[in-house]
Formats: structure tokens, C-alpha cells, sequence
């Protein structure tokens, strides 16, 4: 029995590997091909997994005494995405649908960045959730709204972004400043900032995401959105694909709570927001440590720590190389019912081995007792 097994084992994952290639997901690890078969938790990202990462500008709310010209400038000016000749996009999501909204608006960004270019920029990251460059004397900067916007200085913008977020939109403040000296530090660009507006983005969620997330749930798999965006952002896109959405826990609170309770609030909540790296990769933590064998999705290179930490970390094939160096599986279609086939032919690979397995016993007991 023991003689037979390892070849049985190497035999039915490399054949469930093929099979699932076939399906668009491609196992970079073998033994990856049957845990995902045993996962109790699915940890997914919401943007471009459980939507479909098109986004497309459907509102603007212009703060007093400007227009929508001023605003899709600074929007392509702070910008890194592109839009080849043949019209494909290269970039984030977000910043190619700002691109192609200021075009509707008239605004010939190419030529725009070709005859202004940067002297100074601050990159975005996930803490500061805003970026900032510097052209021609002015500093252009967009964030979230909860980066740029004062409360007592902005309130009509930020009910407006609170608004968007609630109906799922994605939102991003644009302002601007006059530049400091070149010597200011990153921060003093953001200070004293004349904001031009809030956009509000749409991306809908995929068609086959809804009846994913309910096949997982009937085979006893719980889905788990983690999601950078905002809370009620996150929530309504939860209850579009009929996830439970009656509570979001935000990225700073996981960061506040003891490890016991964090592992109370991941056994009920569905929904977490504002999530960082490192809040990410202690959610996928504190279900392991209660037992579970978790599945974890993402496509960017800040995923990269709890796709590694994952008992099988699943990337996007439109993601970063990091992102698919760091993952077990790379769905080639980045459709999110590709994770639910996945799971079933590693269900399948799992009871294929165990079936030969009682072959073999029952085979040799009968050798055994026929030679006694």
C-alpha cells in the first residue's frame, strides 16, 4: 500500500493539474491542486475578482467656483496610466477611466503631459491613499476623500462622496496648490489644498459572481471580502453578490484588536474595509490560527505577504509578477467562478486518491489473507 500511493498521488495531481489549466487555472505548485479542494475560507479581493475592474466615471460633484475643465486636467496630470494607439488600456483601472473621461471632456491629455512634464511627484501608497505631482509651478493631487477633504471646510463634497460610496461608487477627490520650494517636504504638498471636485467611478460586479459566491456556500466554503476600498463602498458591492453586508469591519479597527478578539470578529464578519497590507495578512492569519484552510486572492504587489501566508495563495493573470511569483494558482481568465470549478476538481483529486487508497488496503488484506 505505502509502495503505491506516492505514484498514485503524483499521478492524480498532475492529471487534476492538466484539468484545471484547461478550466484557466494554472497551479504553479502540485500540492496546491488538492488543498484548494480542502479550503474552508475564501479570502477575495473585491476589485477586478468580484467586479469587473472596467470602471467607468458616472458622477462629479465640483466644489464651488471651479469646472469639470480644471478638474479633468489636474485628474490627467496626477496621472500614470495610459491608453495605447490601439486604444488598450495600461494602468490602473481607476486613472485609465479618469483618462478616458477627461478625453469625453475634451481634454487632450497626451498632448497635455507632453507639453507639461513632472518636476516632482509623490507616488500613491496604501496608507496615505492620496498621490501628488508637481508640474509647472503647481502641485496636482487626488486621493480618497477622506485623505483631502476637511470637514469643516468640505462638507457639501464629502456628503457627496459619502453618497456615491453608498450607491458603490469609487471615489476620488482631485485638488491643487500652488507648489512649495523644492526643498518642502512630500507632506507640504498636501497642505492648503484647493479641491477641485469629488468622482465618483463605477464597477460593476461580475455576472458570475453571485451564483460563485453561493455554489462556495452551499460546499460549506465561507467568502471573505478584504477590500482597500470604503466601507460602504464594500457593502453595497457585498449585497450585490449576496454577501452578508450587515457588518464592515475597517483595517484600522483589525489593527486595534487583541488577537482573541480579532479572532471572534473574523469567525461572523464577511466584509472588511480600508484593509492595508499588513491588516490583510493578519485576517488570513487569525483563520488559520482558528483551524481553517483559507484561500486568498489578489493581484498587486502589495498582496503579495498574505498570498504567501495562504495555505494557497490564488492571483489574478492580469496582475503583477509579484503577485503570481508569490501565488500557488494564477487564474487566467480572473473570473472569480474559475476559484469555484478549482475547488471542485480538488475536491475530485482528493476523493480519486482516497478511493484508491481503500483499493490498495482491500487488495493486499485479500493477498494477505489468502497467503495465511
Amino acid at each position: 500500500v505505502a509502495g503505491g500511493r506516492p505514484g498514485v498521488g503524483t499521478l492524480a495531481l498532475a492529471i487534476g493539474m492538466r484539468r484545471r489549466a484547461a478550466g484557466n487555472a494554472l497551479g504553479r505548485r502540485l500540492p496546491a491542486v488538492e488543498t484548494l479542494g480542502s479550503t474552508t475560507v475564501v479570502c477575495s479581493d473585491k476589485t477586478g475578482t468580484l467586479t469587473r475592474n472596467q470602471m467607468d466615471v458616472v458622477e462629479v460633484e465640483l466644489a464651488d467656483d471651479h469646472d469639470e475643465g480644471e478638474l479633468w486636467i489636474s485628474a490627467a496630470l496626477c496621472n500614470d496610466a495610459d491608453i495605447d494607439p490601439d486604444g488598450d488600456p495600461v494602468g490602473d483601472p481607476p486613472e485609465v477611466a479618469l483618462l478616458r473621461a477627461a478625453s469625453e471632456h475634451d481634454i487632450d491629455w497626451r498632448e497635455l503631459r507632453e507639453e507639461h512634464a513632472r518636476s516632482r511627484e509623490v507616488p500613491f501608497n496604501s496608507e496615505s491613499k492620496r498621490m501628488a505631482v508637481v508640474v509647472d509651478g503647481t502641485v496636482h493631487i487626488k486621493g480618497a476623500p477622506e485623505a483631502l477633504l476637511d470637514a469643516d471646510r468640505h462638507g457639501v463634497l464629502i456628503e457627496a462622496a459619502d453618497r456615491m460610496a453608498g450607491a458603490a461608487r469609487r471615489t476620488l477627490a482631485v485638488a491643487r496648490r500652488d507648489a512649495p520650494g523644492d526643498e518642502a517636504p512630500d507632506e507640504e504638498l498636501f497642505a492648503a489644498l484647493d479641491v477641485l471636485g469629488v468622482i465618483g467611478m463605477h464597477d460593476p460586479p461580475r455576472d458570475t459572481a453571485v451564483a460563485a459566491v453561493a455554489t462556495l456556500h452551499a460546499a460549506g466554503i465561507r467568502t471573505v471580502m478584504i477590500t482597500g476600498d470604503r466601507p460602504d463602498t464594500a457593502a453595497a458591492i457585498a449585497d450585490d453578490v449576496d454577501l452578508s453586508s450587515g457588518e464592515v469591519v475597517r483595517g484600522q479597527d483589525v489593527a486595534a484588536m487583541a488577537d482573541e478578539e480579532l479572532g471572534d470578529v473574523i469567525a461572523e464578519v464577511e466584509v472588511f474595509a480600508r484593509v492595508d497590507p499588513e491588516h490583510k495578512l493578519r485576517i488570513v492569519d487569525g483563520l488559520q490560527r482558528a483551524g481553517e484552510v483559507v484561500a486568498v486572492t489578489g493581484d498587486g504587489v502589495n498582496d503579495a505577504p498574505a498570498l504567501s501566508q495562504a495555505d494557497v495563495g490564488v492571483a489574478m493573470g492580469s496582475g503583477t509578477d509579484v503577485a503570481r511569483e508569490a501565488a500557488d494558482i494564477v487564474l487566467l481568465d480572473d473570473e472569480f467562478d474559475t476559484i469555484e470549478t478549482a475547488v471542485q476538481e480538488g475536491r475530485r483529486i482528493f476523493t480519486n486518491i482516497r478511493r484508491f487508497g481503500q483499493f490498495l488496503f482491500s487488495w493486499h488484506v485479500a493477498e494477505v489473507a489468502v497467503i495465511t
